[in-house]
């Protein structure tokens, strides 16, 4: 499906194969996938019943809205969701802060990138909360983002409590001189 243009007939198409098929990763990168296209997506996988592991859905058009469809695929106990990667798709603090929350009760989860997705202090303070509470979740892409301010100190008291992280990218982020790290 990478880079191809998917209205809501090859959707339909994409349903019928999934419903018959059990296969396990989805690449939609660059699919110009909208809100909507991500609703559709999201259901067939529900609908259909897949233990989808791995969704890489990077730069398409999903927005704040969108963050909607990933955070019902991560609170499906059926979909053993391991890796999600929705670099580059204006997702925002809220939609960042809501995938965050739905994260933290995931036991799955093991990759997660957010990369350029305008997550600010919100998304900053929801990330902390996760990695304090998340104990499957391996690495973490943050960059590219706004981290700052009071959402980078929650995001690094996190850090501090969490034991299951191996890799952590926060490069082009806007820490700048705020204090990062509590007292």
């Amino acid at each position: 499906l990478k880079g191809e243009a998917l209205e809501s007939p090859s959707l339909l198409r994409v349903r019928e194969y999934c419903c018959c098929s059990g296969f396990e990763a989805v690449r939609c990168a660059s699919c110009r996938l909208s809100c909507e296209g991500a609703r559709e997506l999201v259901g067939t996988v529900v609908a259909c019943g897949l233990a989808l592991t791995a969704l890489d859905i990077s730069a398409n058009d999903l927005g704040p809205h969108g963050a909607e469809s990933l955070v019902r695929l991560l609170s499906c106990r059926a979909c053993p969701l391991r890796h999600l990667v929705a670099d580059d798709n204006a997702l925002g603090d809220a939609g960042i802060a809501a995938i965050a929350c739905a994260a933290l009760a995931s036991e799955t989860l093991t990759h997660l990138s957010l990369k350029k997705n305008h997550a600010a202090a919100t998304a900053g303070s929801a990330l902390g909360r996760m990695l304090k509470g998340n104990t499957s979740l391996v690495e973490l892409d943050l960059s590219g983002n706004d981290i700052h301010g009071a959402g980078a100190s929650e995001l690094a008291e996190g850090l501090v409590t969490n034991r299951s992280l191996i890799s952590l990218n926060l490069s082009r982020n806007s820490f700048g001189g705020s204090k990062v790290m509590p007292a």
